[in-house]
């Protein structure tokens, strides 16, 4: 009897011991797990001192910061429509340093999709920003469908002003020409012969004429890419429109199923038809993101409404 309750009284002690090992354990990965950046309850563009990670999406500067989860939702406004939600959730976040702006959003996509051919389509992500003074964050007069066309007067009835939007854009394509160099139709068709090329016969400023969007200037036919991103301007449905200044600089990764993007612009270009985010005021942001593996394209998309942000003074 003495004996059993001797092991009854050890077995207690070492289970006694067991368990506050245990408790301490778990109260130290609770701690750990609270100190770790989680989800934050309103999107806030903190002020960074020096020059923003905008070639870093994975710079601690970034991860350190709690993201916002926003809300995806399937466009049903105009045709096409997404056949599904493909991109159900953006985590964001934002910084400034008083002269650019800098977004980091990310979601999990575990297939990368960066090429720009027939019946391929790109991952890409946006921002929107509305150019006029919104007074109110939390109920912006412009539409979040990328702004409205102004409506002419009719009789005695005041015409309606026009609301345009600021749209950065960044494209996984972009990013590749970026990194490793504009592809060729032999990389993007390997199996396509192809002997000879205007330019060959012709030289560069002659053959150009083979190449229309090049001649034009469209910005997707460009051969050579400083940017990832694109600065783009929309006063409604059809308008949208490249911005003739182009100062959007950033970069994307896709690590472990998960892309990382920043998109960085200037606070105040000078420029009236883009978006001035002054520090310590409240501005509406939206975003849209596209999936190429699920046919993203145009209006097949997933967008967001808009979002209060506050910018740090």
């Amino acid at each position: 009897m003495t004996t059993d309750n001797s092991m009854d009284r050890r077995t207690f002690i070492q289970a006694a011991g067991a368990l506050a090992a245990g408790g301490a354990l778990a109260i130290g990965v609770a701690t750990y797990v609270a100190m770790r950046p989680g989800a934050a309850d309103k999107l806030v563009a903190h002020r960074h001192s020096g020059a923003l990670p905008i070639d870093n999406p994975n710079a601690d500067a970034w991860l350190d910061l709690d993201h916002f989860p926003v809300t995806m939702l399937m466009q049903q406004i105009t045709t096409p429509h997404p056949s599904e939600l493909a991109v159900p959730e953006l985590w964001v976040r934002a910084m400034h340093n008083g002269t650019d702006i800098a977004f980091h959003l990310e979601w999990g996509d575990t297939d990368v999709n960066d090429m720009d051919k027939m019946v391929a389509f790109r991952d890409s992500v946006a921002v929107q920003l509305p150019v006029a003074e919104e007074t109110d964050a939390t109920a912006p007069k412009t539409s979040v469908t990328m702004g409205l066309a102004p409506v002419a007067a009719q009789g005695t009835t005041p015409a309606t002003p026009g609301q345009t939007v600021h749209i950065l854009h960044w494209k996984a394509s972009w990013q590749y020409d970026v990194d490793k160099g504009r592809r060729t139709v032999k990389d993007l068709f390997p199996n396509m012969y192809n002997d000879v090329t205007p330019e060959g016969l012709l030289g560069e400023a002659n053959s150009l004429v083979f190449y229309p969007g090049v001649f034009a200037g469209n910005s997707m036919s460009a051969r050579e890419r400083k940017s990832p991103i694109e600065e783009l301007i929309a006063s409604g449905f059809g308008s949208l429109t490249t911005h003739e200044k182009q100062q959007a600089n950033g970069k994307g990764v896709n690590e472990k199923g998960r892309w990382r993007v920043v998109l960085s612009v200037p606070m105040d270009s000078g420029d009236a038809t883009k978006a001035k985010v002054r520090a310590g005021t409240s501005i509406p942001v939206a975003f849209a993101a596209w999936n190429g593996t699920k046919q993203n394209r145009g209006a097949r998309k997933q967008y967001a409404n808009w979002v209060p942000m506050e910018v740090e003074a």
